[in-house]
């Protein structure tokens, strides 16, 4: 019953569809994830959480999520930057 509910269902008529293309590609998650867990990161500190990501990929993602407004970025009178959760 279930199964035939989920391959007729529609799900890009609802919020669904778009919240994963928001979420989509392989950081993003864990991104969400350690802002969620840990509230203020530097960049170092994910770059390390995420283990095998390279600066540009990790730049690009949070520049994503910052665009599509999921996390917001604070600038401290520092280096490196740190993310935060929106």
């Amino acid at each position: 019953m279930i199964k035939n509910y989920i391959e007729k269902a529609n799900f890009e008529d609802t919020g669904f569809s778009y919240t994963l293309s928001l979420i989509s590609g392989k950081h993003k998650m864990v991104i969400l994830y350690c802002l969620m867990e840990f509230e203020v990161v530097r960049f170092n500190e994910l770059k390390r959480y995420l283990k095998n990501v390279s600066d540009k990929t990790l730049s690009s993602d949070l520049k994503e999520l910052e665009a599509d407004r999921l996390i917001i970025r604070k600038e401290y009178p520092q280096i490196p930057q740190r993310w935060n959760t929106a």
